[in-house]
């Protein structure tokens, strides 16, 4: 298995692959999006912002979770949804979900589209610590889900959220 690094920053920590590069697409303590990509293809992906504006519209994480994969089920871009598993854990003291998903997702213009299958793992939870939610998810390929399942499952080890 390939070596990983671990990517800490406000409390958020989680692992990655080593030699993958580092995307900081926002950063402050409330709101964040930081990408971890290969250079074949497969990322991992942490979002955190603040809790009180996802309440405003979704009760509890249940109802976000579900809202998320039903926003999946109505994209144009996306075929052939289909969630695989949907387990309730706890990690770092709080109660997660782990979704596994398959689509095939298009990509291209106007004239030329062309759909790949796709491999999503997510991590959905709410931290009252620092009342932010959090999101994790891995995007790999079709043919290489038991890389891809190892790769999100060591992600999360020790995840840190405050």
């Amino acid at each position: 298995m390939t070596d990983f690094e671990r990517f800490e920053v406000y409390g958020i920590g989680v692992y990655y692959p080593k030699g993958w590069s580092v995307d900081v697409k926002k950063l402050k303590r409330d709101d964040g999006e930081v990408v971890f990509k290969s250079a074949e293809g497969p990322y991992l992906t942490v979002i955190w912002g603040p809790l009180n504006k996802v309440l405003k519209k979704h009760s509890n994480l249940d109802n976000y979770v579900e809202y998320m994969i039903q926003g999946l089920t109505k994209s144009r871009r996306i075929r052939k949804f289909e969630v695989l598993s949907r387990e309730v854990t706890e990690i770092n003291g709080h109660r997660a979900f782990i979704t596994h998903m398959r689509m095939l997702v298009r990509y291209g213009g106007l004239l030329i589209k062309t759909f790949l299958g796709q491999d999503v793992w997510t991590m959905h939870l709410f931290c009252d610590d620092t009342r932010r939610f959090v999101v994790v998810y891995d995007i790999g390929g079709m043919g290489f889900e038991h890389e891809n399942e190892k790769r999100f499952k060591k992600a999360l080890e020790n995840f840190t959220c405050h």
